[in-house]
């Protein structure tokens, strides 16, 4: 069972329940196109591979459609020309969103039934995951759990450390970035995320102070540094420090940890994502 829905200009339509719009066929839910860039080389038998690049994903949506000029005003209320609006696809298998812009919607009025065409495109190909994911990096540190006679002075089962860790789970068909969000309740310098996974940080020169939160983005064409603070936001990407790279989750396990030069435990650390697919 599928179900295929499309949010545009602040109003939602049901592409495949919706009453004399009769769906017949559908076209770009599978994975998306991937061009290969190859090099010539006459040395070299063949070419040499440079890297594969994914297209925009292309989708189209045919009807056969009953009462015409009804349905006609009511996609006309939801797809407009040239706007963005939210793909949304759900099967017994997986559930997923996507970003389109509406190009075109073609009538055939010289055959009965009607027939309708609705053209789309996707300039991020992949569908997201209809809810985002969102993990609190945890210093505490449990010592040990058992059955035992307790002390009038008690006994430790846990403490607090200077470093945040957390194991995430990218279960997307690629990697995919990251929304990474720092909190100072107090003084903290230097904060830094790792993704001990892949080897790899990004961090903040200076200082925070209390209220102030760190917004960093390391997604595809999204690589954001920013500071909030009294509702006011700066760019400080020009802040980071050396070494510093906009990494992301890789397919599978990652090992994340925070840490910083002096107040780590004034900070609260958020990460969030979304899984990314390359067909619902």
């Amino acid at each position: 069972m599928i179900s295929i829905s499309y949010e545009g200009n602040n109003n939602t339509i049901d592409l495949v329940g919706t009453p004399n719009l009769i769906m017949t066929g559908y076209d770009g839910l599978d994975q998306p196109i991937s061009e290969t860039i190859t090099l010539s080389n006459p040395n070299l038998r063949g070419t040499q591979y440079q890297r594969s690049q994914i297209s925009d994903r292309l989708i189209s949506f045919t009807f056969e459609v009953f009462d015409v000029e009804n349905i006609r005003y009511k996609l006309m209320n939801v797809f407009k020309s040239g706007e963005k609006g939210t793909l949304i696809v759900k099967n017994d298998f997986r559930e997923g969103k996507i970003e389109c812009v509406f190009e075109e919607m073609t009538f055939n009025k010289w055959v009965l039934p009607t027939t309708c065409t609705i053209f789309l495109k996707a300039t991020d190909p992949y569908f997201k995951g209809m809810k985002e994911i969102v993990t609190e990096l945890d210093n505490s540190l449990e010592l040990f759990v058992l059955e035992a006679y307790i002390p009038e002075e008690g006994i430790v089962f846990g403490e607090l450390s200077e470093e945040h860790s957390m194991e995430l789970v990218n279960e997307s068909d690629i990697d995919v970035g990251v929304k990474i969000e720092i909190i100072a309740h107090d003084t903290v310098t230097n904060p830094k995320i790792y993704n001990e996974t892949t080897n790899q940080f990004i961090g903040l020169n200076g200082t925070m102070n209390a209220g102030e939160k760190l917004v960093i983005t390391t997604g595809t064409g999204n690589k954001r540094v920013l500071i909030e603070s009294g509702g006011i936001s700066t760019n400080n990407i020009n802040r980071l420090a050396k070494g510093s790279t906009f990494f992301q989750l890789k397919r599978g396990t990652n090992k994340l940890r925070s840490e910083a030069s002096s107040g780590a435990n004034n900070m609260t650390v958020y990460v969030s994502y979304n899984n990314e697919f390359e067909a619902v």
